[in-house]
């Protein structure tokens, strides 16, 4: 999935490079349609071969910093999380004293494959977390048990370094009700992971975790 180019070039041309300086590559990453912040999602600078050139993640803010390549060429950003189908942004001319600051606005969509070898490389892990307990203890809202309504929620969030979920950076992928999605928020803070790591380094990462609400006896 791409995003499209006439915006991405459109604000790079406001970008004007400084003579003979190391440029920067900046942006902020943005679930599209909401505006909020993506945070510790993967984001690697590819070239025209494929060959990775640089990477990083976003901060809780959604901001990300990339040097600018040593050599000019043709070159593409990667934006990775788990569970995520890649985004990436249409091919962009770099050079070392490129420099810009850009919001980039994504649409999310769950994967339904595994993560690849290059996939975990451009998020910048080898090793994917764990969860660490059994299934978080959800509260059936009252009203919609009542009611025999039953759904799921796909949330986004980021696993931190101790892996633990930062509530703050939830995203609603998909919900079947309001409800349900309140639920799902008041429990994020109880999961518990062992974190994604790189090289025996814990990191931080943006994942998708399907969470469902189905009464028994009426759903295995």
């Amino acid at each position: 999935m791409r995003l499209a180019r006439p915006f991405v070039l459109l604000v790079l041309s406001l970008a004007a490079p400084a003579a003979d300086a190391q440029g920067v590559l900046g942006g902020r990453v943005m679930q599209a349609g909401t505006d909020e912040p993506l945070a510790c999602l993967g984001v690697a600078l590819v070239s025209e071969s494929e060959r990775l050139i640089g990477q990083t993640r976003t901060r809780r803010d959604g901001t990300f910093d990339l040097a600018a390549p040593e050599q000019p060429g043709l070159y593409r950003i990667y934006f990775v999380g788990l569970g995520l189908e890649l985004v990436d942004t249409d091919t962009l001319r770099l050079g070392p004293t490129t420099d810009f600051e850009i919001p980039f606005r994504i649409a999310l969509t769950r994967s339904r494959g595994t993560m690849t070898a290059a996939s975990l490389t451009h998020a910048g892990i080898d090793l994917e977390p764990r969860p660490t307990a059994g299934r978080p203890a959800l509260r059936y809202p009252a009203e919609l048990r009542e009611n025999g309504t039953e759904g799921r929620v796909i949330m986004g969030f980021a696993i931190d370094t101790a892996g633990r979920v930062d509530p703050r950076t939830a995203l609603v992928l998909e919900s079947a009700h309001p409800l349900f999605t309140a639920s799902v928020r008041s429990a994020l803070a109880s999961l518990r992971f062992s974190p994604a790591q790189y090289s025996g380094a814990p990191q931080c990462i943006f994942v998708t975790q399907e969470f469902q609400f189905a009464l028994q006896g009426r759903r295995p």
